[in-house]
């Protein structure tokens, strides 16, 4: 941070100091000073060491896997890879990132073109598939010529497990139905002839049943259809809500018709969080903690004294006692004034001091309960944690922000 680096500098009245800011930095960066600058940084630092599972690693060539630039570095590199290919003029040649379609007249210009693929880099080396039972694969597809053209036909990778979202887990009922319709609109669209979209269909249908969509799946089958979505949705208000079921998805939407605003607002609900997106995550171990003495990371993860946006909680190690809270800025800042604020009798944390402790210093942790980044949403969130723990710490001011916002519509659910 700017302010750790000025302390760090000691400046006094003897020292001088300016800012300075670059006029039109954007339009005035030419396109080939970026790139020498890029190819500069990645020779600077092409010996790097990074850190991953606690063990140390220096990648000895190529991209760094994991790096959001990396794919479109290869892509770029793929297109002069590919440029002689293209120039010998094949009826047709297609490529997404690493797999490649070439179709030629003859074999021996299909043997050119994968000759000439295979000399362009040291490191880059292609294998070939050649079709099995006159079907090839590429992609979601498989195409079969014949005299009078050619057919296609969905494919699945036999290395695939065909695993969708569930039927039976809580996730919203329309979010099913289009999971299964997209898979059904994508298998019949890619197909040539009738015969192969039944295949296509039967293979759908197979993976639908073995998700648990079987009764979605005959629906499909059947060939139902549901009514195209009225268009004034368009100019609803969208009232945003974490899934929990389909009744309270159910309770809430009759709610609104109970009010008269159906026509007015949209319910849109956020699906929940799955493992995928509480495990993964992108440069896990780059995570560190810059603050001195933190109490914030210790009981979580290293960089959550750096969060914003988040809902926390405060609790005295000596009695138990907690505290809730919210703040759009970094926790570690906030943290600093509740800490600050021990010596102020008329702080959250002072009383605790002076009705709790006698007057005497205590220790407490820190714990994030929630993150949102919209204010309005945030204090509401602060208000239910609160109502749902009773912090003894809070004076339940906070709590107001429900009665004002939606307190008028409580009666509705009774």
């Amino acid at each position: 941070m700017f302010l750790d680096r000025l302390r760090t500098a000691q400046p006094n009245g003897a020292c001088v100091m300016e800012s300075f800011d670059v006029t039109a930095l954007y339009t005035n960066v030419s396109n080939d000073s970026a790139m020498q600058a890029i190819f500069e940084l990645l020779t600077q630092h092409e010996g790097e060491i990074n850190i991953w599972s606690g063990k140390y690693y220096a990648q000895i060539r190529g991209l760094a896997m994991g790096q959001r630039l990396a794919p479109s570095l290869a892509i770029a590199f793929m297109s002069k890879v590919e440029a002689p290919v293209t120039d010998l003029g094949p009826l047709l040649y297609c490529r997404y990132v690493g797999d490649c379609f070439v179709l030629c007249s003859t074999q021996e210009e299909i043997d050119r073109c994968f000759e000439l693929l295979n000399t362009q880099s040291e490191y880059i080396k292609f294998t070939r598939e050649k079709p099995k039972e006159d079907w090839l694969p590429f992609l979601n597809v498989q195409i079969s010529l014949s005299e009078n053209g050619y057919i296609t036909k969905w494919y699945r990778k036999p290395s695939s497990k065909n695993i969708l979202a569930h039927y039976l887990p809580s996730h919203p009922s329309h979010t099913k139905r289009a999971l299964v319709r997209n898979m059904y609109r994508t298998a019949t669209s890619v197909c040539t002839g009738r015969q192969q979209r039944e295949e296509s269909r039967n293979l759908e249908r197979q993976i639908a049943i073995f998700n648990g969509y079987e009764s979605v799946a005959q629906d499909r089958c059947r060939g139902n259809r549901r009514p195209p979505n009225d268009n004034s949705s368009d100019r609803r208000v969208p009232f945003i809500l974490p899934f929990i079921s389909n009744d309270i998805s159910t309770a809430i939407k009759r709610c609104l018709r109970r009010a008269g605003l159906e026509n007015s607002v949209s319910v849109v609900e956020i699906p929940p969080s799955n493992l995928k997106r509480q495990l993964v995550r992108n440069r896990l171990y780059d995570r560190l903690c810059a603050t001195q003495n933190c109490i914030i990371c210790p009981s979580g993860r290293d960089g959550d004294c750096m969060s914003s946006g988040i809902v926390y909680l405060i609790s005295c190690k000596t009695c138990g006692d907690e505290y809730i809270g919210e703040s759009g800025r970094p926790l570690c800042v906030r943290m600093k004034e509740h800490l600050a604020g021990k010596n102020r009798p008329n702080s959250p944390l002072g009383t605790h001091r002076t009705q709790r402790h006698n007057g005497d210093d205590f220790e407490v942790c820190v714990t994030i309960l929630a993150r949102e980044s919209r204010t309005q949403a945030r204090r509401t969130l602060e208000a239910l944690w609160i109502n749902s723990r009773n912090p003894k710490m809070n004076r339940r001011e906070e709590c107001l922000i429900i009665t004002h916002d939606i307190g008028q519509y409580i009666k509705l659910l009774f």
